[in-house]
């Protein structure tokens, strides 16, 4: 996906029919409970890099907290190649670390905006829920 896509299109949570975001967004989540119990969190974020860094890095609150330590998936849906690591991973939160290879040259969605979409799944309540049956 190219960095000057107005849309970045990505998966769509089951009964959406688009799950996008605009140049003007900066985030967008969804949370919901899946049909075998467990508790999903989907979401499409903008990382923006400061004019001369190559480094940032992004945390997401998970309010309520999940059960447990989620399962991540995440991957980069829009702008400049990056690296991304998962630097920690919580029930309630989970902190993202990302690098592009050249510094940002300035401010704006052209010139260095990182669009990653994320899902994040407690399996607790999956496993639970098949555990009662």
């Amino acid at each position: 996906m190219s960095a000057d896509t107005e849309h970045p299109e990505t998966s769509a949570p089951p009964g959406d029919e688009t799950f996008s975001l605009a140049r003007d967004e900066i985030s967008r989540l969804v949370r919901r409970m899946t049909a075998d119990g467990g508790d999903e969190l989907h979401g499409v974020f903008r990382v923006c890099f400061e004019a001369g860094d190559n480094r940032a890095s992004l945390f997401v609150p998970f309010s309520p907290a999940f059960e447990s330590d989620p399962e991540i998936e995440f991957e980069q849906v829009g702008g400049p190649d990056c690296a991304i690591k998962l630097a920690g991973c919580f029930p309630h939160g989970l902190r993202l670390e990302l690098k592009i290879a050249q510094p940002c040259p300035g401010h704006s969605p052209e010139s260095g905006d990182v669009v990653l979409e994320l899902f994040a799944t407690d399996q607790i309540a999956c496993s639970e829920e098949q555990d009662d049956s």
